[in-house]
């Protein structure tokens, strides 16, 4: 059970790693928007293989809204709310989660 538990912990810190790593990347994604975004589905599928995300354009502050989503899947809404309680602050990147958009100015996966 305790094995259970932690695998689930460590694949977020292991998203949210990954994904520091890579966030001047994702702010920037224009410059190889498939590429990234295929990148960035296959890590949040290690969590869980519903989850899509969107960014939002860059706002005035000079920030991206970066938005998981259980894609309107009750079931999945705990696990698309664990993502970020593990997740490291990241300046140019607002990390929302569970929200759904539906503006046409996002960038969605699908």
């Amino acid at each position: 059970m305790f094995s259970r538990l932690f695998s689930k912990r460590n694949k977020h810190q292991d998203f949210w790693t990954w994904f520091s790593k890579n966030a001047d990347s994702y702010f920037n994604f224009e410059q190889d928007q498939n590429s990234l975004f295929t990148k960035l589905k296959s890590e949040l599928e290690k969590i869980n293989p519903t989850l899509t995300f969107e960014f939002s354009p860059v706002l005035a502050n000079n920030t991206r809204e970066f938005i998981i989503s259980a894609d309107g899947i009750k079931s999945v809404f705990p696990v698309c709310a664990r993502p970020g309680r593990t997740r490291p602050r990241i300046s140019k990147l607002e990390d929302h989660r569970l929200m759904r958009r539906f503006d046409l100015t996002f960038y969605r996966s699908r």
